[in-house]
């Protein structure tokens, strides 16, 4: 969480970001993204970029490994009497993409997305040692403004 008691938050023109890296691991599933609290008393202006966004799956399913899914979309909350919420994002991670597979044995199916306020996807499930690739992107986050003094919650 970021506080601000008295004054203004303001992330200038920056980045900040409670999101995931695209998974390095054949069938894994990409993590969800994380959870971004601004409260200030003043107001909350987001003059710069803001990024809770799921991560992608491993980019391609191969052989003995299904396509994983892709991790949910976190959650941006402002706290503020006045708030400018600007560019935010929390998208939903991409699923892997579908492979070949069939003839290696054995087949294992995708990891599933890791969920935070989003849904993680599906990971491919197996039939007949090939993989169905059936894989699912995560779902999108959320963002909130309260607009309130959040002095009396700390």
């Amino acid at each position: 969480m970021i506080l601000a008691r008295s004054g203004i938050l303001n992330s200038n023109t920056g980045i900040i970001r409670a999101a995931q890296p695209d998974e390095p691991t054949y069938g894994a599933g990409g993590g969800g993204g994380g959870w971004l609290i601004f409260a200030s008393s003043a107001h909350i202006t987001n003059a710069g970029n803001i990024e809770a966004n799921g991560g992608n799956a491993y980019h391609f399913s191969a052989g003995s490994f299904g396509a994983g899914g892709g991790g949910g979309g976190g959650l941006v909350h402002f706290v503020a009497p006045t708030v400018t919420i600007g560019n935010v994002s929390v998208a939903g991670g991409k699923k892997g993409a579908d492979g070949p597979g069939g003839g290696n044995s054995p087949v294992a199916g995708g990891g599933g997305g890791g969920g935070c306020y989003g849904n993680g996807g599906d990971g491919s499930s197996v039939t007949n040692d090939n993989p169905d690739n059936n894989a699912t992107d995560g779902q999108p986050g959320a963002v909130f403004a309260s607009q309130m003094d959040p002095q009396d919650l700390f």
